[in-house]
């Protein structure tokens, strides 16, 4: 389980880089020959911490790859553009905030590995209904 949860921390990321900026953003490796500048996105890893009852956390790193032709001189502000936006992302209609956020450089490109944790609370499973609907039913708490 958890998997549709991390698409959708994934996709909350894209939509805030969206509001951010007017730049193309993509899920994973593309080539693309222009010069525009572009973002990746992808889930490096997640993890999901059992607590008490039937709730968890679910712990996502997510990397954000900016490809740009610009100097890095200009950087230094748009680093903090990207910083304190993508601190907190819309997952499922609530808030949720990056746990950390670490930048640096990776084969020319601006990296950022953004840290996000979401409680959540685990709905009954409903038996072998998977087949008829593959949607997961996840209650998230505030």
């Amino acid at each position: 389980g958890g998997g549709s949860l991390i698409e959708n921390v994934r996709r909350g990321v894209i939509s805030r880089l969206k509001e951010l900026f007017d730049f193309d953003v993509y899920s994973n490796e593309v080539v693309i020959d222009d010069d525009v500048p572009f973002f990746m996105v992808k889930v490096l890893s997640s993890e999901k911490i059992p607590m008490l009852g039937n709730r968890f956390r679910l712990s996502v790193n997510v990397e954000i790859l900016f490809f740009n032709d610009r100097e890095k001189s200009d950087l230094f502000e748009f680093d903090s553009i990207v910083g304190s936006g993508i601190s907190e992302i819309s997952v499922l209609d609530r808030k949720v905030l990056a746990d950390k956020i670490a930048m640096d450089i990776l084969d020319n490109k601006r990296r950022y590995i953004v840290s996000y944790t979401l409680c959540c609370q685990e709905t009954e499973d409903l038996p072998l209904m998977e087949t008829v609907s593959s949607k997961e039913v996840i209650k998230i708490e505030l």
